[in-house]
């Protein structure tokens, strides 16, 4: 695949989901690593992967949350450390404050926290409302039979 991606010389984003473990990642890895100014977008579907494979991207993870590139990849894979895709998130869509990218953790926890919903914070559109649906004006009735006088032969 890679050989086939460098053949495209204007190439700025890249998206492929559905991955499973049998994609060569360290590969690609090398391949998004020699191309920063590339958006990389990949979605791993594996709900079975092999922890090995899962430490092979979250090493990845590591490094690109250690040596920021310019162009952020998103990496997405079944029981990802989530405090670390939060990041990948932020740095992804410049939602950083002043003080630059947020702490590594030390020990990244294995399980996925579910923030409660609070059903009293909505978010407002910005849209205004949209006017009620037109009713059409209801049909005539239709008129009665014609009846007619001649008799019939």
């Amino acid at each position: 695949m890679v050989s086939k991606l460098s053949t495209f010389k204007n190439l700025q984003s890249f998206y492929l989901s559905g991955i499973d473990e049998t994609f060569d990642f360290e590969t690609f890895a090398n391949y998004i690593l020699t191309k920063p100014n590339i958006k990389f977008t990949l979605l791993f579907r594996d709900v079975f992967m092999k922890e090995s494979y899962k430490k092979i991207l979250n090493n990845f993870v590591y490094k690109i949350l250690e040596e920021i590139p310019n162009q952020i990849p998103l990496i997405q894979f079944p029981d990802q450390n989530q405090e670390l895709h939060a990041k990948l998130l932020q740095l992804r869509f410049n939602c950083l404050n002043e003080e630059g990218p947020p702490p590594l953790p030390s020990n990244p926890p294995p399980t996925i926290s579910a923030l409660p919903l609070n059903p009293q914070h909505r978010i407002s559109s910005p849209l205004p409302p949209s006017p009620p649906p037109r009713l059409s004006p209801p049909l005539p009735p239709k008129p009665p039979p014609r009846v007619s006088s001649i008799p019939f032969l």
